[in-house]
């Protein structure tokens, strides 16, 4: 197959851009045309519109400049399908060949993109609750699978005895705080809803977002305002108008979700700050790459000043570094986005790099991967994480049991999370397709 990977530099650590190289080296391994196209999200008709040039020159009948032809193009992390040319059309349309999206995060973030009407769109999905939403609330998507992103090796690995014994944390802090104002901020049906929301998605952290919106309208829509006043008449006026609205966003649960984001962001920050206050408080040394640590660090500075003697905060590495980053630590940190059925990609590459993954676990990682607690990786709850932290300062004090544990994840990793293997269910599933 001939491929066209489109990518837009400086987006999020670059990590787009270093999975698609990634993507791209394992096709071509395979046999197969890959080009990389940068493109210029400022200005991406520049490098789009040329795309579309195969038959004949704008504004004439002479035969125009002929651009290679490609049998899928795909994209990741920016907006480029929406993009649309002087006339309103989706460029994305004028484009021959499969249209492959590729969505790393819930389905909510990439909302408009999905619900625009583009031809021949597939989805990559990185778990399979995300890959049910998709086909549930879009189903003009030609097609979607779930193939979670692999991981490399390092080229100089560090002597497992002789690395950081510190735990390892990559990634961005956000304040609860900041994104809970936020989140209060919202307004209309949605002002009733954000808090018990929270609230449902904490009490029962097994669901998936569009599972607990959900519940959480149905039960608005059933209450009953309490009121002996003599004010009970307009109490009941307001009510029916609020249930109106909220009972319409069960026919719009993409647009919903897209809307109280920030309830996502906001379980995201309070689950990571709390996981984190949960192995300092067990004196456990942390080193985190990222940005707003130093935020953080304040915070600890005020409230639980001791604690800082174990908290260690570095610049966040990019991501072609960060194989070499995890090849010369022990121990790694893991905390999945509210992915329910899926692997996010700091699993593969701390697997990979010989380092031992500390994560919270999914049905996909036990069941289809076959990985197993204290095996291959050390798990442990969201819903109880100072055990989480008590069973990782046990692990970390038994040095020859966290060296079996990583080389046996190392081997999982070699053999289920490779570029190679995450091309090959891509393959099968782009052969599937006839457009």
């Amino acid at each position: 197959m001939r491929f066209l990977f489109l990518y837009v530099k400086d987006k999020c650590y670059d990590s787009f851009y270093y999975f698609e190289k990634c993507i791209a080296s394992a096709l071509q391994q395979k046999g197969h045309s890959v080009r990389m196209l940068a493109v210029d999200d400022k200005k991406p008709l520049d490098a789009l519109l040329p795309l579309t040039r195969s038959v004949h020159a704008e504004g004439g009948n002479m035969p125009g400049e002929a651009s290679p032809s490609y049998d899928c193009i795909a994209d990741m992390g920016a907006a480029l399908p929406l993009t649309k040319d002087k006339d309103g059309k989706h460029i994305f349309n004028l484009i021959p060949g499969i249209k492959l999206h590729y969505i790393l995060d819930h389905p909510m973030y990439h909302n408009r993109i999905l619900s625009a009407p583009i031809d021949d769109m597939t989805v990559c999905c990185i778990d399979r609750r995300h890959e049910e939403f998709v086909r549930k609330y879009y189903p003009h998507i030609k097609s979607v699978f779930t193939a979670p992103l692999g991981a490399v090796k390092a080229k100089k690995p560090v002597d497992y005895n002789m690395r950081n014994s510190h735990i390892l944390f990559t990634g961005t802090y956000s304040s609860p705080e900041i994104t809970l104002k936020k989140a209060r901020e919202l307004d209309g049906p949605y002002k009733l809803l954000w808090q018990p929301f929270v609230n449902e998605l904490l009490e029962m952290p097994s669901l998936t977002q569009e599972e607990a919106l959900i519940q959480v309208i149905k039960r608005n829509i059933q209450k009953k305002p309490a009121s002996d006043s003599i004010q009970k008449a307009t109490a009941e006026s307001h009510f029916k108008a609020d249930s109106s609205s909220v009972a319409d966003l069960l026919d719009h649960i993409p647009s919903a979700l897209e809307k109280m984001y920030t309830v996502d962001v906001y379980l995201r920050a309070l689950l990571r700050e709390e996981m984190l206050l949960c192995l300092l408080r067990q004196s456990i040394h942390t080193d985190v790459y990222g940005f707003g640590w130093d935020f953080f660090k304040t915070k600890l500075e005020i409230s639980e000043p001791k604690l800082t003697e174990f908290l260690h905060i570095y610049p966040m590495a990019d991501y072609e570094n960060m194989p070499a980053l995890y090849a010369s630590y022990k121990y790694s940190l893991n905390q999945m986005p509210w992915f329910k059925d899926g692997l996010h990609d700091r699993i593969p590459l701390s697997m990979m790099n010989g380092c031992l993954c500390i994560s919270d676990s999914t049905p996909y990682m036990t069941k289809t991967l076959k990985m197993h607690d204290m095996v291959d990786y050390l798990d442990y709850s969201i819903e109880d994480m100072e055990k989480g932290a008590l069973k990782i300062k046990r692990l970390v004090n038994d040095e020859i049991m966290s060296f079996s544990i990583a080389q046996k994840g190392q081997d999982l990793a070699k053999s289920q999370m490779t570029f190679s293997k995450h091309a090959d269910l891509l393959l099968d599933s782009l052969s599937q397709i006839r457009i």
